[in-house]
């Protein structure tokens, strides 16, 4: 499979953004370190509102597992593939913001990923709408 990577982007952060994708939608626990849990957003739900309410680091932890197992479950009950993802590139790169985005080509959407950090990029939202 071929990735378009546009934008003078560096290989690096293309591969680290969609690869924290990847583990996002398989349910994989490594990309609960690249999440800003405090302040996610997803697709229009505000995570880090559900994720701040939680009173002790059990519960977080709890939701934590809920959301990936929920999101993983949504990709593969509508048959989603990382593969189906494609034309990944650099929207905006700031001191401390980095949107990427890929086309999804079956539903002719694009996604966009927002990470923040200067040292450690963190994800802080994820969604079908512009940024």
């Amino acid at each position: 499979m071929a990735v378009l990577i546009s934008g003078c982007a560096k290989p690096s952060e293309i591969d680290f953004c969609r690869q924290t994708f990847s583990f996002l939608i398989k349910g994989n626990w490594l990309v609960e370190q690249r999440i800003d849990w405090s302040n996610f957003q997803a697709m229009g739900t505000e995570v880090g509102k559900e994720y701040s309410a939680a009173t002790n680091d059990k519960d977080r932890k709890a939701y934590k597992l809920a959301f990936l197992k929920g999101v993983s479950m949504s990709f593969q009950r509508l048959r989603g593939h990382l593969a189906d993802f494609v034309n990944w590139r650099v929207l905006v790169r700031g001191p401390e913001k980095l949107i990427v985005c890929a086309d999804q080509g079956k539903l002719k959407k694009t996604i966009y990923l927002t990470f923040s950090g200067t040292k450690q990029l963190k994800l802080v939202a994820m969604g079908w709408e512009k940024p």
